[in-house]
Order: C-alpha cells, then sequence, then structure tokens
C-alpha cells in the first residue's frame, strides 16, 4: 500500500521509490466520472534530483477504468497508461524556471498527497466526451445522420408523382 503523503521535497534530496496499487475508491472526484469506481490502479514513482539540480518526481500509472459512452451510453473500459514527469518547486516563480519537460508540481510545506496526484494525473488523462474508440463497438440503433436522412424528403418526389399522373 502507498503512503498517504510523503515529504517530496526531502525524498527528493535522497532518491526515493514508491511502487503499489492504489484503489479508486479513494479519489473521490474521480470517481464522480466513473461509473465503477472498484477497480485499482498501479503507481510507480521515483523521487529524485537532475543534474540541473531540479528535484523531480517521475514514475508511471496504469491501470482501467470504467466510464460511459456518450454515443450509446453503455459501459466503456478505457485503459490509461500515464508518464509521470513533474518538477517539484516551492511556488511559481521556481515553476517558471523549470527546464521543458517537466511539468510543475507545487510542493506545499514540502508535502505531496500521492493519492490526491495519481487523481490529478487521472482526471486530466480523461476524455472530454468518453465514447468507444471503435463506433462498432457502440449499441447504437440509429445514429443522429440515418434519422435525418428519413426525415428529409426529395424535393423531386413531388415532380416524379407529378410526371407520373400525366
Amino acid at each position: 500500500m502507498l503512503p498517504d503523503h510523503i515529504a517530496a521535497m526531502a525524498l527528493a534530496r535522497t532518491g526515493a521509490h514508491f511502487a503499489g496499487r492504489l484503489p479508486l475508491a479513494r479519489m473521490p472526484r474521480l470517481g464522480e466520472a466513473l461509473l465503477d469506481s472498484s477497480g485499482e490502479v498501479a503507481v510507480d514513482l521515483h523521487l529524485g534530483t537532475d543534474d540541473e539540480r531540479v528535484r523531480y518526481l517521475t514514475g508511471r500509472i496504469r491501470g482501467e477504468l470504467t466510464l460511459q459512452c456518450q454515443r450509446c451510453l453503455e459501459p466503456m473500459a478505457l485503459a490509461v497508461d500515464i508518464d509521470v514527469r513533474l518538477g517539484l518547486v516551492d511556488g511559481l516563480d521556481e515553476a517558471q524556471r523549470l527546464p521543458e519537460g517537466y511539468e510543475p508540481l507545487v510542493v506545499e510545506a514540502g508535502k505531496v498527497a500521492l493519492s490526491e496526484l495519481v487523481e490529478d494525473e487521472l482526471l486530466l488523462a480523461l476524455p472530454v466526451v468518453p465514447k468507444h474508440g471503435d463506433a462498432s463497438e457502440c449499441r447504437v440503433i440509429e445514429s443522429e445522420e440515418d434519422t435525418v436522412e428519413e426525415a428529409r424528403e426529395n424535393p423531386f418526389t413531388v415532380l416524379a408523382d407529378l410526371k407520373r399522373r400525366s
């Protein structure tokens, strides 16, 4: 089990590694976007300092989330595989000086809540409009375009009827 909070700044100086599984049920904000929050994600994180003396948190978050497809309104699985590359900073001024390739993570009081960090990364990975990647996976009876086509009459049908009558 992963710890709730870590002393990120201190651990970045000495180097640390955290690996484990985090239940989706511990992430209430993410739970609002999911159909089922009974699963978990695998978390593998490293803290350290690079050659430019930038304190960092890198790693990977992997798992499967169950969302509602907005096309067919059925459950859909979304595989997530997120690479995390964060520069640990004390404030916004320091964040602006981070080298390219790092996203800033403002660390308050030297600590980071791991479940909140993972939850933030998962929320950022969610699609704006979740839908099955392949339309054939959807159980849509009629698409909106088909309904519009059926409702629209052919303007030449009236002319064809007049021609047949004469």
